[in-house]
């Protein structure tokens, strides 16, 4: 099945809208392509992170169960009237209380709710509460270290760059980063060698690609997936180019890191430490 787009919402406690202080409560995941018009919600089953975030004597657990419970039971009531992007984008501008909706993000899924499934372990639940499995470890690209190695020599292109994934909150140390306006991160990639789970993870790469570019605050980065397929995941190719073009998220093939490298030459300036 191809990707479609889809759009989520966190839903977030927010206790001071002042101090743009907030913590991700639940999600709601919504696919207008689909014949069914997809719209489902999930919120945590504690509230641990609140109370992690905010201290224990800052507010009432009871309170932040009802509130979650009433926003849930608010999304199922205007199912019915939310059939376009624009009908999220209201419905999330009218939840401004202490639990509100933050803007629709675009993603590309080829299963809405098994999509639902991984970005509430990933976005929501605390740490103790997500299951086990862990992402396999990305392993390098020894064509595009050789390449850039001259521009890391001459400051040009900084090497094991942290930076902070927006809305996720975790810190991502990226391989290579550079300034030209914005600054770029890269991301290396060997995509595993079955085919669903390369198709899954360029998924997730594709939702990272968004979130850097549009945060809720802040300037966003550039994020340049430098890919090796293998020759087992030769089908699943052309649906992942597809789909990272689809989303406007930039994919290097290894066979086009010369030319990548001679851009990066041309543009790049050193960035601070961060």
């Amino acid at each position: 099945m191809d990707a479609v787009p889809a759009y989520f919402c966190l839903i977030q406690y927010c206790p001071d809208p002042a101090r743009y202080e907030a913590v991700n409560v639940g999600i709601l995941l919504f696919c207008p392509s689909r014949s069914d018009f997809f719209l489902q919600s999930r919120v945590a089953p504690s509230n641990e992170r609140v109370r992690r975030m905010f201290g224990k004597k800052s507010y009432s657990s009871e309170f932040v169960d009802r509130a979650k419970r009433a926003m849930v039971e608010r999304i199922e009531a205007e199912r019915r009237h939310i059939r376009t992007v624009e009908d999220l984008k209201a419905f999330a501008a009218t939840r401004a209380n202490e639990i509100r909706l933050s803007p629709p993000r675009l993603l590309a899924t080829t299963d809405p709710k098994a999509e639902l499934d991984r970005m509430f372990d990933e976005y929501v639940l605390d740490r103790r509460e997500r299951p086990s499995t862990r992402r396999s470890s990305p392993r390098t690209i020894p064509a595009l270290r050789k390449a850039l190695t001259p521009l890391v020599r001459d400051l040009k292109v900084r090497t094991q760059y942290p930076h902070v994934i927006p809305i996720d909150g975790r810190t991502e140390v990226f391989p290579f980063a550079w300034g030209n306006g914005r600054l770029n991160l890269v991301a290396e990639q060997v995509f595993p060698r079955e085919p669903d789970h390369a198709k899954a993870r360029a998924k997730e790469l594709v939702t990272d690609s968004q979130l850097l570019d549009s945060p809720p605050e802040g300037p966003g980065a550039v994020l340049q997936v430098v890919a090796s397929i293998p020759p087992e995941v030769a089908d699943a190719k052309t649906a992942i180019v597809a789909m990272f073009k689809q989303f406007h998220a930039r994919l290097i093939l290894e066979t086009d890191i010369p030319n990548f490298v001679h851009e990066v030459e041309g543009q790049a300036h050193a960035l601070p430490l961060p």
